[in-house]
């Protein structure tokens, strides 16, 4: 098995018995599996704590996930996985005004979301107020995809707003930003349910707890 260089695509794996299985999604292998829970309690604390992805485990126990540039080899219960493409980083942009600049920003960025929407069902993103996650949201409104979109945000209770420092509530500037794509979003706070539960709500759409897409 290969993933394509820059992980446009999704490769995740598992081994159970003498059997390797493979899928673009992990939905579709914790069904394979006789695990009585199919979180990966130690990997989603690990990432609250760290917020990274180096390993290759995954959100749900006994999948694991192909780095982008790697590639698998699986032969007599013997498993391999190697990295054959790396990123040349060394090379500068030349542009000659702040306008091409600019542009060329905006048509990668568009283009890089494109790429990694699904070509049908439905698209959560967890959408913050920030510009990261309302950048790569509204690329997706305006890709030409077909794909439904959905909003999470989490949010503070109305109790503590001015009371948790430094944490700022942006609910309002997210509530515009739906208003003008015509998104629906959904508000999360820790009133009626943990943060593992909150958590949890959003795997069922979304593969990582992670921000934006």
């Amino acid at each position: 098995g290969l993933r394509d260089q820059l992980g446009v695509y999704p490769f995740y794996y598992s081994l159970i018995g003498e059997c390797l299985n493979f899928s673009d999604f992990p939905h579709e292998l914790f069904k394979l599996s006789s695990a009585e829970s199919p979180v990966n309690t130690d990997w989603q604390w690990s990432y609250l704590s760290y917020g990274q992805l180096g390993s290759s485990e995954s959100l749900y126990k006994g999948i694991f996930r192909l780095a982008p540039g790697h590639f698998l080899a699986w032969e007599k219960e013997d498993l391999e996985v190697k990295k054959y493409w790396c990123l040349n980083t060394l090379s500068k942009i030349k542009s000659s005004s702040s306008e091409e600049c600019i542009k060329g920003f905006k048509e990668h960025l568009l283009e890089a979301v494109r790429c990694r929407l699904p070509k049908k069902g439905s698209l959560a993103c967890e959408l913050s107020g920030g510009l990261d996650s309302t950048s790569l949201t509204a690329m997706t409104q305006v890709s030409g995809a077909t794909v439904h979109v959905d909003t999470y945000t989490h949010c503070i209770r109305a109790e503590d707003e001015g009371v948790l420092k430094p944490f700022v509530d942006e609910k309002n500037y997210v509530q515009e930003f739906c208003e003008k794509y015509q998104l629906k979003n959904e508000l999360i706070d820790d009133r009626a349910q943990s943060i593992v539960e909150q958590i949890r709500q959003i795997q069922s759409k979304v593969h990582y707890p992670s921000s934006t897409l």
